[in-house]
């Protein structure tokens, strides 16, 4: 298998605790009906390696771990979607035989201990897995989420948008768009920011000529042409950020998926207080306008 595999190492350890009778239920009940529990087991059983099965069952503990006021955490969230699926997305045959080998174990159990209710919990979340349970963490349901990240011939800016609009049980599509592309051109002016950009969009280049300083951060005064028309920093400032290379693109990229996703301009979304974040990027951090 391409990654590390927490459910595998979970199975082996369950099957060796079996193999000595240990009556596991008594010892952790929580494992079999809290999926929180297991999924964060398992992702750090996996030596927390965020891609392949081992990085679903990281994003699904992610989800659980969704605080109040949860968009503020959105573009970590996004990287945490883009580590698994860049670092190897995971196969139906690595997800199948996961899920049956927790599956197995979980039936031994019940016959080992006469346990006539089983674990319905802990069998309908990895029925999910394959498509056949209706498993929802915080509603939102695991099989729609692992058909998603599991195919291979999305787009990394389709797969990022179809989980971000499983998400509406948490904030509206609208609001989620919104802030994903002001969190990104704000990142831009940080060390990590292009690269960000460059793994969600990966169509769109960044010259390395693009970049200054020990930051590698995007500088936008060694982008914007020298022959630019000057009136263009007056415009309003959506308007002026559609006008610059590199950011144009990425607002391009945004305003696709908000009329996908939202039937709606990203200019329509980003009302005021999503304008004045981008004015402070264009003044503060960057200095655009004078």
């Amino acid at each position: 298998m391409g990654a590390a595999n927490g459910a595998l190492a979970l199975y082996e350890i369950l099957k060796e605790i079996q193999s000595s009778k240990i009556n596991l239920i008594k010892i952790w009940p929580d494992l079999f009906n809290l999926p929180e529990i297991f999924c964060k087991l398992i992702n750090g059983l996996g030596g927390m390696v965020s891609a392949g099965v081992n990085g679903l069952f990281g994003i699904f503990s992610k989800i659980y771990q969704f605080p109040f006021g949860w968009i503020g955490t959105l573009k970590k969230f996004v990287n945490d979607i883009l580590d698994c699926i860049s670092g190897g997305r995971p196969t139906n045959r690595d997800i199948d035989e996961a899920a049956d080998k927790l599956l197995e174990v979980s039936r031994r159990k019940r016959s080992l201990f006469n346990l006539q209710g089983g674990f319905p919990v802990f069998t309908n979340f990895l029925e999910s897995l394959k498509g056949k349970g209706n498993f929802k963490i915080k509603g939102l349901s695991i099989s729609r989420l692992v058909d998603i990240i599991k195919k291979a011939s999305a787009t990394a800016k389709t797969t990022v948008m179809e989980i971000m609009n499983l998400l509406n049980p948490f904030s509206p599509m609208k609001n989620i768009v919104a802030r994903l592309f002001v969190d990104t051109i704000v990142s831009l002016n940080t060390t990590k920011g292009p690269l960000y950009v460059s793994r969600l969009f990966p169509n769109i280049e960044i010259p390395d000529s693009a970049l200054k300083g020990t930051n590698r951060n995007l500088a936008v005064d060694l982008i914007v042409p020298d022959n630019i028309d000057l009136s263009v920093m007056n415009l309003p400032t959506t308007k002026m950020l559609r006008s610059i290379p590199i950011v144009k693109e990425i607002y391009g990229e945004f305003d696709e998926a908000a009329l996908e996703y939202t039937n709606s301009t990203l200019e329509f979304l980003l009302t005021n207080e999503h304008v004045e974040e981008l004015v402070e990027f264009t003044t503060t951090l960057v200095g655009l306008r004078k």
